[in-house]
């Protein structure tokens, strides 16, 4: 969430700066009204215009500003008034300090009597005084001049504090910066709180305090310092810029900080945003510390520049290897697509062939079936056939030996002898004319049959021998006749041995219930 708050500060803090010029232009719109008034007016009155356009000035542009003080420091001397012309002198020390013509504001301020000041001017000069080692401290780096410098900065703020009311916002400030200095963070922070309280955010001091709070978190010290320290910056930097301060050292400290958290995009933007300033205010001393920053983070910028360049370019050498990979594939998945739909089309086709010859097929099986009904039939009216020309010769030997009979007046043993004999030769003629017809039609009968049968009750005739007495029944009754009085009437047995055979055989199959079903498929499709 912080985070989160830190990100909003900072778009804010970018938009801010692209309206940049709107609040220069608002800034010069008020500075030229007050100018307008300066016409016709009493030294008095001359004067106090002059240090509010001082005021406006003083953050915005330096040469204007000092022209302004410049041209009140003479009309103190025309009206011979020395606190005028005292206060123009510390402005001027204090406007000097500020672009870094630190020996110049020394001199100014070493110029001025200050016992003979009143209350007033005595807390403006000891502010001028502090704002000088305040500059000259964050300019210095040898430790004999920082301790000189340290020391006179000490002694200036504790005489101003007495000049000071003490529930302003200008008081706290100052006792924030007494506790700093003495490194009573926990007072330090808490006088910051308040003056943050009342002061005015239209105010300079307003971003002072601001940047001042960010002091108390420590960057590298976990998310939630960093954020909170970026979040101080940045509303200090977004005060300076809405209010046209040009003497911009949010700005510098954000950019610092950014750089040395990894930013370096964002350092680099704020930092060109901060010599603008500079330039623009003539800071001198800022140009200087922004002249040690820049070349730093500007040869990180365009490094990073670089490795993202680099990695633009790998990411658009892998883009296209992908492309020109994509491009393959869709040429290939399109060739396939192309070689499926012909590959559909031979399908169909040949489906429709199939669709075509299962047709046939069934045609043809079921002419196959007509056929080999048709045959069932004559195979079976031409046994039935055999069977009736049998029966004549039958009743016709009969009918020979009555004749015989009453010739003779009795009857020989010839003619049965020689009716037993053509009997019994036709006989074997018409079972082995019968087996032959039928194995010709249902060649795999005995091995289905036996299929049926257990392995221990199966019918193997020999090869020289016909169709057994059980397996010509059966095949009888594959033909269509099971009647058993008509099949005892072809095979010439009795009633009563047919129904044994059949009985017998059925009980001994695999299959008792449906034997005779299962007879009557063999040979089927």
């Amino acid at each position: 969430m912080a985070q989160s708050a830190t990100d909003s500060l900072l778009d804010l803090l970018d938009q801010s700066l692209k309206n940049k010029e709107y609040y220069q232009k608002n800034k010069d719109r008020k500075i030229e009204g007050l100018k307008a008034q300066l016409v016709n007016k009493t030294a008095q009155e001359q004067f106090n215009l002059n240090k509010r356009i001082i005021e406006e000035y003083q953050y915005y542009i330096s040469d204007s500003a000092l022209k302004y003080i410049v041209l009140n420091k003479q009309v103190a001397i025309a009206n011979k008034n020395d606190d005028w012309k005292f206060e123009m002198q510390i402005q001027q020390a204090r406007l000097l300090s500020s672009v870094g013509i630190f020996n110049e504001s020394q001199k100014l301020l070493d110029s001025i009597p200050s016992a003979v000041l009143g209350d007033s001017l005595k807390l403006l000069y000891y502010t001028a005084q502090e704002e000088l080692y305040v500059y000259l401290l964050d300019f210095i780096d040898d430790r004999q001049y920082r301790n000189i410098y340290s020391s006179q900065l000490v002694k200036y703020r504790d005489s101003g504090l007495a000049y000071m009311r003490p529930d302003s916002e200008e008081f706290y400030f100052w006792k924030f910066k007494d506790y700093y200095v003495k490194q009573d963070n926990n007072n330090a922070k808490r006088a910051l709180e308040a003056c943050l309280k009342k002061v005015d955010p239209s105010k300079h001091m307003y971003a002072g305090a601001n940047l001042c709070m960010a002091l108390f978190y420590n960057e590298f010290n976990g998310g939630r310092e960093k954020a909170e320290k970026l979040k101080y910056m940045v509303m200090a930097a977004i005060a300076d810029v809405q209010s046209t301060t040009k003497e911009n050292l949010a700005l510098i400290s954000l950019s610092n900080t950014l750089f040395l958290t990894g930013d370096v995009k964002g350092a680099y933007k704020y930092t060109h945003y901060a010599l603008d300033d500079a330039n623009f205010f003539n800071a001198r001393y800022r140009n200087l510390q922004i002249g040690k920053m820049l070349p730093i983070i500007e040869k990180a910028y365009l490094e990073e520049s670089q490795r993202q360049k680099n990695r633009m370019r790998a990411a658009l050498a892998i883009i296209s290897a992908l492309s020109v990979g994509l491009l393959i594939t869709v040429v290939q998945i399109r060739k396939h697509m192309v070689s499926l739909a012909n590959a559909r089309r031979k399908l169909d086709g040949m489906n429709e062939e199939l669709k075509a010859a299962n047709q046939q097929l069934s045609n043809v099986n079921a002419e196959l079936s007509d056929a080999s009904h048709i045959k069932e039939f004559y195979i079976g009216h031409f046994v039935d056939l055999c069977s009736t020309y049998m029966g004549k010769i039958e009743d016709y030997q009969k009918s020979l030996q009555k004749r015989n009979i009453l010739k003779k007046g009795h009857a020989g043993d010839s003619p049965d002898i020689i009716r037993d004999a053509a009997v019994e030769t036709e006989l074997k003629g018409f079972y082995h004319s019968f087996d032959k017809a039928f194995l010709t039609i249902f060649p795999d009968y005995v091995e289905k049959f036996n299929e049926l049968m257990p392995e221990e009750e199966k019918i193997l005739p020999k090869p020289s021998e016909g169709l057994s007495t059980e397996l010509r029944i059966f095949a009888l009754i594959r033909l269509g006749i099971s009647d058993s009085n008509r099949i005892a009437s072809l095979l010439r047995y009795s009633l009563t041995t047919i129904y044994t055979y059949r009985s017998r055989v059925k009980n001994k199959s695999i299959h008792p219930a449906d034997f005779e079903k299962r007879i009557m498929k063999i040979g089927t499709f």
